[in-house]
């Protein structure tokens, strides 16, 4: 860290001998405090009194900062005019690399008493305080996790005052390599204060991208508003709101290993299906709960049988066979439409007897 002090080596060496108690040091409106500032770029200045005692004209003298990294003031006002004492603290710079060491998150495995399925709980997110638990929150208003549920997702947080999200809005993602991903807003955002929570079920493809490559740009769009683009900023660096990310993602990852979840590889018959082959609507149940899962596969007891590797209370229902992926997917949105007042999580609902009933029928 390098410390910056009230004392004469701030001001010109014709100006010794000056009191620098009575000297007041103005703070730029560009420097936030704890946030990223680069060597050179201007922290204050400091008016200094006529050179003569004639003299009515201040000399003003900028102080910069002499490396790049995180800023910090000093605690030692004597009022609020801004006059320091001599040789007290005006401001601290932290190195990046510094404030990296000390970033990170972690997690907590614990099973769920009503589900009785592994959860992951984040204790700590890179040394935020948790106004929001759970979430990493950056400068765009935008907060960022990872959850599991059976499923990987990643949750992102909109301040509703910025974009207002949809069913078939999409988002995308800037990798800093080119690449893009974009992902359709399947299920209904979900309202929480001033935020509306998108939810992003992540493959494994999707998951070793974040933590392999920074993010440049996310931008959601929809045909009912103007795109809302933004980048990773946190404390004004986007490398260091980059670099969180992928720890996140890191974290998560090492999350999964550790409860054993084991991901659909791409040679599964999932993975190899095309819009052209036959393809199912299925009817799932997990007895452990009641919860009842609408999904669609183009070998629906395989899926059951990849889903009972991680819950073995998971039960295929029924199932019926529809000429196309394409049509298939198109009525498993009907139904998630239809029972969308029951949703609870990705193609999960909690459903009534009647549901139960309809749906085995339409599915037979």
């Amino acid at each position: 860290m390098v410390s910056v002090f009230v004392n004469e080596g701030l001001i010109p060496d014709k100006r010794k001998g000056l009191n620098l108690e009575k000297l007041n040091f103005r703070f730029s409106s560009r420097v936030r405090w704890d946030s990223f500032i680069g060597k050179g770029e201007e922290v204050c200045t400091v008016y200094l009194p006529g050179s003569t005692p004639l003299s009515k004209s201040e000399e003003i003298v900028r102080i910069l900062a002499p490396i790049s990294g995180f800023i910090c003031t000093g605690k030692a006002y004597i009022d609020a005019l801004g006059l320091y004492k001599k040789d007290s603290l005006l401001f601290s710079i932290k190195p990046f690399d510094e404030v990296l060491e000390s970033l990170d998150a972690a997690y907590q495995i614990f099973t769920d008493s009503f589900s009785q399925e592994k959860r992951i709980r984040w204790t700590s997110l890179f040394n935020t305080p948790h106004r929001i638990p759970n979430f990493f929150r950056y400068d765009s208003f935008v907060s960022v996790s990872f959850s599991f549920d059976g499923d990987a997702h990643l949750l992102m947080k909109v301040w509703k005052d910025r974009f207002k999200p949809k069913v078939k809005d999409t988002v995308s993602f800037l990798f800093t390599d080119s690449d893009v991903k974009t992902y359709i807003v399947e299920n209904k955002p979900l309202k929480d204060d001033n935020d509306y929570i998108v939810d992003i079920i992540l493959t494994q493809a999707d998951l070793d991208k974040f933590r392999k490559t920074p993010i440049d740009t996310i931008r959601f769009e929809s045909k009912a508003a103007l795109p809302f683009a933004f980048s990773l900023f946190t404390r004004n660096s986007l490398e260091l709101g980059q670099i969180i990310f992928q720890r996140f993602a890191q974290r998560f990852s090492e999350a999964l290993e550790e409860i054993g979840f084991k991901w659909e590889t791409k040679e599964s018959k999932e993975e190899i299906s095309t819009t052209n082959e036959p393809c199912f609507v299925y009817l799932m149940v997990d007895s452990a709960n009641g919860y009842h899962k609408i999904g669609i596969s183009n070998n629906p007891e395989y899926r059951e049988g990849t889903l009972q590797s991680e819950k073995p209370t998971i039960e295929l229902l029924c199932a019926k066979q529809f000429p196309s992926r394409t049509i298939a997917k198109a009525i498993e949105s009907a139904l998630h439409k239809t029972y969308e007042d029951k949703h609870l999580r990705g193609e999960w609902f909690q459903l009534d007897a009647k549901d139960i009933i309809d749906l085995m029928a339409t599915l037979k």
